[in-house]
């Protein structure tokens, strides 16, 4: 605690030099920087100064490196290595940045960081010479400190941009200012401790960062400080003991002492004062400190609690954070201005309300925890929920059904009126009349054996088609029957212009398949009229072949009569009539398909595509359904 006072003779008009603005200590003495053109070394043995070589230099900042070199900022944009042995500069590193130099540090990578103006420092490659201007921030603040802590992050005081911390690998920058708790954000001088905490003088007292926590606790004249106002380059350590100087004079302090003495210190409680539920207040049950349950009623869906903390001395300095289950996912902070909370329109249910409290190291207590049960009304319960929902469905399912119902009576009646209106196709009034007509030759040309036998096959066959189409499916039987009693009627109308013939694959089984009736018999009917019929010179074939290939049962209706092309220029001369048999069983197909949700289908090409009278060839894909 003795202040020696030293008196710097020899020097001639001192004044003229400015104020002393560094002072850097080596193991044998000290330097003396003047704010110009005078560097002095004060030799602790002798008592003596010895005057440097600095004419031309501005010697606010300094630093010392291993080899005992001063590292010091140069005119222009160079910091210079000066050698005290040989007396001169001897080397320099360029900065290509005009700025004044607040502060040079040398880390123990040989990396030399320079605090410039513009919130701008340099980050210098001592081996190499290689200079590189990195931007904190785009604020315009002076770099007025640079601290490098134990795990080699860097620690910038900006002069009205409070603390910034720098990973010099990655590049991440974390700022500390008075929104997390910095005293001010005019800062001057840092120092780090043994525990790593890191210690700013600013313009209204001290602060300390945590760095693992990011708490700050702040140091005024409430808590002991003779003075409030700092400066910069005022900042000292010596064995344990830091010293930061400013307005007023200097303050001493042992960090670890501070430090030891908060452990030491017993845990503030976290209490709750108030409990509100939609304005009304609610008992506790147990302490205020405790952990607690308040129960609340149907509709009481808006909760109000306020909260403080044991600590009253230091009460406007202790942050809070909170968090709410099912509500907040991550704590909420807030400072000691706003002790309250607010949750309105809660859900039914069970919560658990959690707070805690900043102590005197700036760390988080212990937790206070607050159980809350909200009852439902009747309508929020599950139970009614899921009965709700049960009976939604099952309107839902019995509407679907009876929508399902409804479509398929439609499909049922459309397809009804299809099979009636095949039926009406195949027994138009044209087939009959000619019917008659064959038979009235016969009977003029005295062949009344011709005419029974063509009477007989016709009766036959009207009894056939209305059998048929009394049913959605048939026997196969039946329906090959009605095909081949069709045959006979038309080639005793026009034997003269074709023959026929019916072939079955063996390997159709007898008796086992029921197919859909009428499907075949409209092109037959179109191949003798359209195909047959046109033939002037020779006598046409028309074939009907049943195959069964990979359980699908095909009929192919063959005729090598005068084709598409040749039959649709000749109709208008043959017949006017216009059948529509066979887009009604296409429509028929299209239902099955739907219902079945199958692909049956209908083919139609040229038998013979390269020649003049094409004929034609349909594959008719039958459903069918087995006994």
């Amino acid at each position: 605690g003795i202040v020696e006072k030293i008196r710097i003779n020899g020097i001639e008009n001192i004044e003229n030099f400015g104020a002393i603005r560094a002072l850097i200590e080596a193991p044998d003495g000290l330097w003396i920087g003047f704010f110009k053109d005078l560097l002095l070394f004060y030799d602790f043995r002798t008592g003596t100064f010895t005057r440097h070589p600095a004419e031309g230099l501005n010697l606010r900042m300094m630093a010392r490196d291993n080899d005992g070199n001063l590292l010091m900022e140069l005119p222009g944009t160079e910091i210079g290595v000066y050698n005290p042995g040989t007396r001169k500069i001897e080397k320099s590193y360029n900065l290509d940045f005009n700025s004044p130099v607040y502060k040079l540090l040398i880390s123990d990578n040989e990396i030399i960081w320079a605090g410039l103006f513009h919130s701008k420092i340099a980050r210098i490659d001592a081996g190499t010479g290689n200079a590189e201007i990195l931007t904190l921030t785009e604020e315009n603040y002076n770099a007025e400190d640079i601290y490098e802590d134990k795990n080699g992050q860097i620690w910038i005081a900006l002069l009205g941009g409070g603390v910034c911390r720098l990973n010099p690998d990655s590049g991440e920058k974390v700022f500390y200012t008075t929104s997390q708790g910095l005293t001010n954000n005019m800062t001057y001088s840092i120092l780090g401790d043994k525990a790593g905490n890191i210690w700013v003088s600013t313009n209204t007292g001290i602060s300390r960062i945590n760095p693992q926590t990011g708490m700050i606790r702040s140091f005024g004249l409430n808590e002991g400080l003779t003075i409030n106002e700092f400066n910069s380059g005022a900042a000292f350590r010596d064995d344990g003991m830091f010293f930061m100087g400013g307005m007023g004079g200097i303050v001493s302090f042992q960090p670890d002492s501070i430090n030891r003495e908060e452990i030491e210190t017993a845990d503030q409680k976290v209490i709750l004062t108030e409990i509100r539920a939609s304005g009304e207040n609610k008992p506790f049950k147990r302490s205020v400190a405790g952990p607690d349950t308040v129960l609340l009623e149907k509709g009481e869906d808006n909760i109000h609690i306020f909260f403080s903390s044991s600590d009253f001395v230091n009460s406007d300095k202790t942050n809070y954070r909170y968090r709410l289950s099912r509500i907040n996912t991550d704590w909420v902070e807030t400072d000691s201005r706003t002790r309250n909370v607010n949750y309105s329109n809660l859900k039914p249910g069970r919560y658990l309300f959690e707070l805690q409290a900043t102590g005197g190291d700036g760390s988080w207590t212990g937790t206070k925890e607050l159980r809350i049960r909200l009852k439902p009304f009747y309508y929020q319960t599950p139970a009614f929920r899921v009965s709700v929902s049960s009976l939604l469905i099952l309107l839902i399912a019995g509407y679907i059904m009876m929508r399902i119902r409804q479509l398929n009576r439609i499909a049922d009646q459309k397809q009804n009126e299809l099979r009636l209106q095949s039926l009406q196709g195949q027994m138009n009034p044209h087939f009959i009349f000619n019917s008659l007509n064959s038979i009235n030759y016969f009977i003029s040309k005295n062949d009344a054996l011709s005419a029974n036998r063509y009477i007989s096959d016709f009766s036959k066959l009207i009894r056939s088609i209305l059998y048929n189409f009394s049913s959605d499916y048939i026997p196969f039987e039946k329906e090959a029957e009605s095909i081949g009693e069709y045959l006979k009627i038309e080639h005793l109308r026009f034997g003269d212009k074709f023959d026929y013939s019916i072939s079955m694959n063996p390997d159709i089984p007898h008796g086992q398949f029921k197919v859909s009736p009428g499907l075949v018999q409209p092109f037959i009917e179109n191949a003798i009229w359209h195909g047959m019929r046109g033939l002037a010179e020779r006598k046409g074939t028309v074939r009907i072949k049943w195959e069964l290939i990979n359980d699908r049962l095909l009929c192919t209706v063959e005729d090598d009569g005068i084709g598409r092309k040749n039959a649709e220029a000749m109709i208008s001369k043959i017949d006017s009539k216009v059948s529509r048999g066979i887009s009604i069983v296409s429509e028929r197909l299209a239902i099955i398909n739907k219902l079945r949700k199958s692909n049956y289908q209908i083919i139609i090409t040229d038998l013979y595509p390269d020649m003049q009278e094409a004929g034609t060839k349909v594959v008719i894909d039958i459903p069918v359904k087995r006994d």
